[in-house]
């Protein structure tokens, strides 16, 4: 992988050590503070609709002006931050590669995928993580779980009414 290859010659060149170093003295097994690890999951099918809904709500909202406004002022496609979920997608439609729709369903798919890989990578380098269900808690619910376990104290949630 070129990109990785690169990140760790540029921190060698400005630190001296290699990446693995580096890496491994971070993850010692005595850590300086105190810390408890909460992780959000939700079922498949809910985080699914969830992901389809942000798809959909990002496209209304603007992310194809916003793709078209960034090459207007000279940002290439070519760029690594031109190929993150949903730009390389909507650059694509924008030449002509993908219809709006296509380019939409290739968002919500790849973003489904980059959602399972997250969370294997969390079930498989963090074992200490206390996971909320939000199939099984509302909003509020876990959010008084959540300030409770860090605080002992259960919250009053107030919930403002959106204008």
């Amino acid at each position: 992988d070129l990109r990785r290859i690169i990140r760790a010659l540029e921190v060698y060149k400005s630190t001296g050590k290699t990446i693995s170093y580096l890496q491994k003295k971070a993850s010692t097994k005595n850590p300086k503070f105190k810390y408890h690890i909460i992780g959000l999951k939700m079922g498949r099918e809910n985080l699914y609709h969830r992901i389809n809904l942000r798809v959909d709500k990002m496209i209304k909202d603007g992310l194809i002006d916003e793709v078209k406004n960034l090459r207007a002022r000279g940002y290439s496609e070519n760029l690594n931050s031109m190929q993150g979920l949903g730009y390389k997608q909507i650059n694509k439609h924008l030449n002509s590669v993908y219809t709006k729709e296509e380019a939409t369903n290739l968002i919500k798919i790849e973003t489904r995928h980059y959602a399972k890989r997250q969370m294997t990578w969390f079930k498989n380098k963090i074992k200490n993580i206390e996971w909320i269900d939000l199939d099984e808690y509302n909003e509020n619910e876990a959010i008084s779980k959540i300030w409770s376990r860090r605080t002992g104290v259960s919250p009053v949630i107030i919930k403002q009414n959106k204008k």
